[in-house]
């Protein structure tokens, strides 16, 4: 419980930050560094420890092969870090998540990395 209240709180204080500083990039990126971190924390540190590895990616039926995941991540990562001239680590983390992918694979198929996808597909 004490996480979800903290969740909730974290979500309505970013909400009202975005509000008092729409103008200045900077400080949204920030922002948009902070929501990146706590999808990690929150959604893929428990699966770290998993024991997935890059052979589970085929082309099989419902499978993502890794070249197409890849590209994936690396757009989603780009669109939260967003393209402000702030904000100096869109590449390097970029480039570190694709790295890692393949910690990333059980969630893939999930409706929560797919809501969290759609939520940017305006940007496609």
């Amino acid at each position: 419980m004490t996480e979800l209240f903290s969740e909730i709180a974290e979500t309505r204080t970013s909400q009202l930050l975005t509000e008092k500083y729409k103008g200045n990039e900077e400080i949204l990126s920030l922002l948009r560094e902070n929501a990146v971190i706590r999808f990690k924390d929150t959604v893929l540190n428990p699966v770290i420890n998993t024991k997935f590895e890059l052979s589970s990616y085929t082309n099989e039926t419902n499978l993502c092969d890794l070249n197409t995941f890849n590209e994936y991540y690396y757009w989603a990562s780009k669109s939260i870090y967003g393209t402000s001239p702030n904000c100096k680590v869109i590449e390097e983390n970029a480039v570190n998540w694709v790295k890692q992918s393949h910690i990333f694979k059980p969630f893939y198929d999930s409706s929560y990395v797919v809501s969290y996808f759609l939520s940017f597909s305006d940007s496609l």
